[in-house]
């Protein structure tokens, strides 16, 4: 018995001493008291009144503890299950990332190990919970890369594509694109992701621009793979393995995403395009944008969502006079994320180009793609 329920006991145990001591009192006396009888009847109410409050009051508080200790444990859950995709994707990155040094890698395959294993660890003293952790097992994942048309909006045929990821097999189930973006740029293996993919994209598009020369291919580009100056050599090194190809990679940065960039992100940025490469902006923002300073970057495509367009276009007149100035600069803006006939309608008043799943969904490409047998294709082109 804990010491601090002790007062409480006493507390009650005083009640019931006073309505005993007025029946002995009745008792020694001899007679009958209405008034003594009343008295110890109340008494024993008040105990009993006092002895509920107190149960109510620990079984509200054990009621509290118990949801807090439950919140504790979903929160661990949660990390755990984090801090294992974490670990499971970086083990991925040792035979995806060359040039990375391998010993910076394991190192941070072993310290999300232990953090896994000390988080399952602090969830099983926790007491009982609905979920059981087994332990963290490499999942068999895959990694495919898609192509995602982009059409003419005038004609709808497709003009280029747009580079997506998905990963399946995950032990959470499958994973889409722009969940993998997050996970790499949280657990710090964007650039291996950025430059993985630049490999897979090269020899599809070479492909794709033997029959279609113009044809460009848009990739997602982090802020992160811009800032060190390695990860942009490395990349380099990839482009200048076949520059003709390179020259029609079309690296993509959200709007938003271009304010985060330092001086050694925008040297990033100037050396990639005097490699020859171009940059889309997507998420375009009108509010501040400096068309002169982007073109000067090497963007030459900006990527407008197409979700409300045709609001901001009745009223905002400054989106047409925008459009306009974007095309006099020889700009290409695209439609993004079109998904009725509508809004690729109102896109067609501003934008060129267009994409989403009103046109097609992105579709796998073949993993023997960009071998230069003439059986291979992809499944997008």
């Amino acid at each position: 018995m804990q010491g601090r329920e002790w007062p409480a006991i006493i507390g009650v145990a005083m009640f019931a001493l006073l309505a005993v001591g007025s029946a002995i009192f009745m008792l020694g006396s001899g007679e009958v008291h209405a008034p003594v009888i009343a008295g110890a009847v109340l008494v024993l109410a008040a105990g009993q009144a006092v002895a509920l409050t107190v149960q109510w009051m620990r079984s509200t508080g054990l009621e509290e503890r118990l949801l807090e200790q439950g919140r504790k444990i979903r929160a661990l859950s949660e990390e755990t299950a984090s801090l294992a995709e974490r670990m499971a994707w970086t083990q991925k990155q040792i035979t995806q990332a060359p040039g990375r040094p391998l010993d910076a890698v394991l190192q941070e395959v072993r310290v999300l190990r232990e953090h896994v294993q000390t988080l399952t660890q602090d969830i099983a003293n926790s007491g009982p919970h609905d979920t059981a952790h087994e332990p963290v097992a490499p999942a068999n994942e895959r990694l495919d890369f898609l192509l995602e048309p982009v059409v003419e909006l005038a004609t709808g045929s497709t003009a280029h594509y747009r580079a997506r990821v998905n990963m399946v097999g995950h032990m959470s189930g499958d994973v889409a694109h722009e969940e993998i973006l997050r996970k790499a740029d949280s657990g710090g293996v964007r650039a291996a992701l950025d430059i993985h993919m630049v490999k897979l994209a090269v020899p599809v598009l070479q492909r794709l621009r033997n029959k279609h020369p113009a044809m460009c291919l848009l990739l997602p580009l982090g802020t992160a793979t811009l800032k060190t100056g390695q990860d942009i050599s490395r990349l380099m090194k990839v482009m200048e393995e076949d520059p003709n190809t390179s020259r029609g990679l079309v690296f993509d940065i959200a709007h938003s995403d271009l304010a985060e960039l330092d001086t050694a992100g925008i040297e990033g940025l100037a050396k990639l395009g005097r490699l020859g490469a171009k940059m889309a902006l997507s998420n375009v923002s009108v509010a501040g944008l400096d068309l002169a300073s982007l073109r000067q970057l090497g963007v030459r495509f900006l990527d407008i969502d197409a979700k409300g367009l045709n609001a901001k276009l009745q009223t905002a007149p400054a989106w047409t006079q925008f459009s306009q100035f974007a095309r006099a600069m020889q700009f290409q803006i695209i439609g993004g994320g079109i998904e009725t006939a509508e809004q690729a309608e109102t896109a067609s008043h501003i934008a060129r180009f267009g994409y989403g799943s009103y046109f097609a969904p992105p579709r796998r490409v073949r993993a023997d793609a960009g071998q230069p047998a003439a059986a291979s294709h992809t499944e997008a082109a």
